[in-house]
């Protein structure tokens, strides 16, 4: 019994995780910055190359809008990851 409570808790919050790296149950349209890389599968680093921003010629590059959170928090425009991610996907 105790075995099979402890399975469905698992199976539950395995559920919850997946829901939340998938984007579903989202109450805004902006995520966190540990969110987008889970999302993009890719490392903070690498999500400053993606977001948009000017290059050192002043020439606009980028696919993601980002913005200031509170704090030191960056927030990533979550619509934009997706379309991102299905462009990659297609190309």
């Amino acid at each position: 019994m105790v075995i099979e409570l402890e399975i469905r808790k698992l199976r539950e919050q395995n559920k919850r995780v997946e829901d939340m790296l998938t984007g579903r149950h989202l109450l805004s349209q902006w995520v966190h910055q540990n969110i987008a890389c889970v999302m993009l599968n890719i490392k903070p680093r690498r999500l400053r190359d993606v977001r948009v921003h000017v290059d050192k010629n002043g020439k606009l590059k980028g696919d993601i809008k980002w913005k200031k959170g509170k704090g030191r928090q960056v927030m990533y425009y979550k619509p934009d990851i997706e379309k991102y991610l299905n462009n990659s996907f297609i190309s």
